[in-house]
């Protein structure tokens, strides 16, 4: 019993400096993600992020998510968030996007003193280190959005179920992590809907886990009866996919906004991204996962089980957009660190000197130290390590590491537009919230997408998010410009001509009746005066 009690104390000791150095990475990681993010902070605004911006403004000036004539309760947690920072620091959006950073670098740290604990400091440096190299950290961080506040309420759900796995844990002691998880998905579903297929995902982790973990009495039963197994099988997966059909899930899946349904058919869509976005990393994944499961076997098989199950369905889903898969790279990269342990464990066993060998093999330790150089030198010489090195020292533009950052700016022309906006009777713009940040209204948004977005889902529909309508077609906006008085035109030059924003012909429309306003080609607008006409329609 003593030598038990003593043998425990000592696991706990071990565990205790495990998570004291693994909150050092995890400090040190997080501190490098602000440093990354300090430059790039104040990037252009883009129409996502005005919407917490707005509706944020709303709630403190009148208690509600207010935006113009609408309310917008979308993510409400996050827009309450960034509405008590706009409040305290300033009405500003680099305030509105804090609450992320601060999010992002919590994710970080929380990555990292998991997996020390659970499979070394080593680990939970490199797993730390290779999720801030991953583009979108920085992105998301230095982004008002919910999604580094999303991927955090996920992870720490994974947290908690895999310690509820723990073999050493008493009954009530794994009810009562489950019900803990259970209790994080409702914050999570409150800011992405996308938390049921995290669920599902984490439900994959949990089976691989505990099959592992009974896997002489799965395999025994499969050995006996293997009919009986496949038959299972066949119904529990047709079953599910069945009921998936049945209650509009899939439908729900293959859904896409307008701006992202040119990928709805793309499948393999993310793993190119993977490609593009981490061409180190990526090509390494499989290899990691091997090295990985010789060390911490279980932690490897519920990450990857996690991370695969849910790319899986993200990559079935119509709608596709890293964002929307975030919440999967905290164990991506997790599996990332756990490999690059194993590899380094494997070494050192290899490399460790026999008794009979003697002495003039002690310097066979040091090819360990050689690996270990080789991959530092590897990481910092490739793009990955590159992009953070440059982040950190301040020496990238936000059109660098930022992939949303080619955003047209309005900030250099409201002083031309200022005056004409306030005296139109009408505003048309491409970018309703851009409109609404920096000149206060707006009355028509000519956007296919939005369009889809409305009430009725057709031209002069309601969108209910600002209580204005949207239109997309040649005809609506030449109604707009017909009706009494002026109107004036502002458009992002990225969205003309693209079938989900403005067509082609609707600007032909726009400039055979309307006057071009004088603005600097680089600023990514166009605008026109438009005055009614001697024959005038009306909108009906």
């Amino acid at each position: 019993m003593r030598d038990a009690t003593l043998e425990k104390l000592w696991r706990t000791l071990l565990e205790s400096r495990q998570v004291l150095f693994g909150l050092f990475a995890g400090v040190a990681a997080a501190a490098l993600l602000m440093i990354m993010a300090r430059p790039v902070l104040d990037h252009v605004p883009l129409y996502d992020e005005l919407l917490h911006v707005l509706a944020a403004r709303g709630l403190n000036e009148t208690g509600e998510p207010q935006i113009a004539d609408g309310y917008y309760y979308r993510g409400e947690l996050y827009t309450r968030l960034a509405a008590s920072v706009m409040e305290h620091r300033g009405d500003t959006v680099v305030s509105a996007r804090l609450p992320s950073l601060v999010a992002g670098a919590a994710l970080v740290l929380l990555l990292a003193v998991w997996i020390s604990r659970l499979a070394g400091f080593f680990a939970g440096a490199a797993a730390a280190l290779f999720l801030c190299a991953v583009p979108t950290t920085l992105e998301m961080a230095v982004f008002a959005r919910f999604y580094s506040l999303h991927a955090l309420i996920v992870l720490a759900m994974a947290v908690v179920l895999f310690a509820a796995l723990s073999r050493e844990r008493k009954r009530w002691q794994q009810i009562g992590l489950i019900v803990a998880a259970l209790a994080l998905a409702l914050p999570a579903y409150h800011l992405q809907d996308t938390t049921l297929i995290a669920v599902g995902a984490l439900a994959a982790g949990v089976l691989g886990v505990l099959i592992h973990d009974h896997w002489p009495a799965v395999r025994d039963f499969i050995v006996r009866r293997p009919v009986l197994t496949a038959v299972g099988l066949i119904v529990i997966l047709g079953g599910g996919a069945a009921i998936v059909v049945k209650v509009g899930l899939f439908a729900l899946l293959r859904q896409a906004p307008g701006w992202v349904s040119w990928a709805a058919d793309r499948p393999y869509e993310y793993l190119v991204r993977f490609a593009d976005n981490l061409p180190l990393l990526w090509p390494l994944f499989p290899l990691a996962i091997v090295l990985a499961l010789r060390g911490e076997r279980r932690l490897t098989i519920f990450c990857a089980m996690f991370m695969l199950s849910a790319l899986f369905v993200h990559s079935i889903a119509a709608a596709k957009s890293m964002r929307y898969i975030y919440y999967v790279f905290p164990a991506f990269c997790a599996i990332l660190g756990c490999g690059i342990s194993g590899a380094l464990q494997l070494l050192k066993v290899n490399a460790s000197p026999t008794r009979e060998e003697g002495a003039g093999a002690s310097i066979r330790p040091m090819m360990a130290f050689g690996w270990l150089a080789l991959v530092v030198v590897a990481f910092a010489t490739s793009h990955e390590g590159q992009r953070v090195a440059k982040a950190a020292l301040g020496h990238s533009k936000p059109a660098e590491v930022l992939s949303y950052a080619v955003e047209a700016d309005w900030q250099p022309a409201v002083q031309t537009l200022k005056p004409l906006v306030a005296s139109a009777d009408r505003v048309v713009t491409s970018n309703a919230m851009k409109a609404l940040y920096y000149f206060g209204r707006y009355e028509y948004e000519l956007n296919v997408s939005i369009v889809d977005e409305t009430d009725t889902r057709a031209e002069f529909g309601t969108d209910e998010r600002t209580g204005m309508q949207a239109i997309g077609t040649p005809a609506s906006i030449t109604k707009v410009i017909d009706l009494p008085g002026s109107t004036v035109v502002i458009l992002e030059q990225e969205t003309i001509g693209r079938p989900t924003g403005v067509p082609s012909e609707a600007v032909a429309a726009i400039a055979a009746r309307c006057t071009t306003v004088p603005l600097a080609n680089d600023m990514g607008l166009v605008a026109w005066t438009c005055h009614e006409p001697h024959v005038t329609s009306t909108t009906g």
